[in-house]
């Protein structure tokens, strides 16, 4: 993708940084870390794997803006609900001791009082299929550098379907890892 058509990518990953600041978020995580708990490392492993960068510059102004994202969630502000799935936890794309510290990370991001972090067990009843967020009254899917908002009608749905998944995990512990 030539630079010039990242901005809008890259414009867009800001909005949703001043998002995340101003308003709780809810969100499922089934396949990665949410991309303001990644590591740097988790970030760029990410974010080099993505077919939309196609330039190291673009790589690297994508990790600094999710590292932005990153402190937001270590500063006090609203309440966000993560669940994950444990194939979130266990991604093969880091070396021992880069998983290692993205899990270390997760215990800091576990002790926050405004996070609740939370692990969706594999023997969970709960059917899902995609990772959604849920803000401001929308459903919001997010990928490596896009968010596809729904509909407000889609919201009872996604809604229902979050605390079902809330409802099925349990509090994230570094040996569920």
């Amino acid at each position: 993708m030539p630079e010039s058509l990242t901005a809008p990518l890259v414009a867009e990953q800001i909005y949703f940084l001043a998002q995340e600041r101003a308003m709780p978020t809810q969100a499922f995580c089934p396949g990665v870390i949410p991309g303001p708990a990644q590591t740097e490392a988790m970030a760029r492993a990410l974010c080099e794997r993505s077919s939309i960068y196609t330039s190291q510059s673009q790589v690297e102004e994508a990790v600094k803006v999710r590292m932005d994202r990153n402190r937001a969630l270590l500063e006090p502000g609203p309440k966000r609900v993560y669940v994950l799935s444990p194939m979130a936890l266990t991604s093969t794309i880091l070396d021992r001791a880069a998983r290692r510290a993205q899990l270390d990370h997760l215990d800091k991001i576990a002790a926050l009082d405004h996070v609740d972090l939370r692990v969706l067990p594999l023997s969970s009843p709960v059917t899902w299929t995609t990772g959604f967020l849920l803000r401001d009254g929308r459903p919001l899917i997010e990928g490596p550098s896009r968010v596809i908002q729904l509909g407000e009608s889609d919201y009872p749905y996604f809604d229902a379907l979050f605390h079902r998944l809330l409802s099925a995990s349990v509090p994230y512990a570094a040996d569920l890892a």
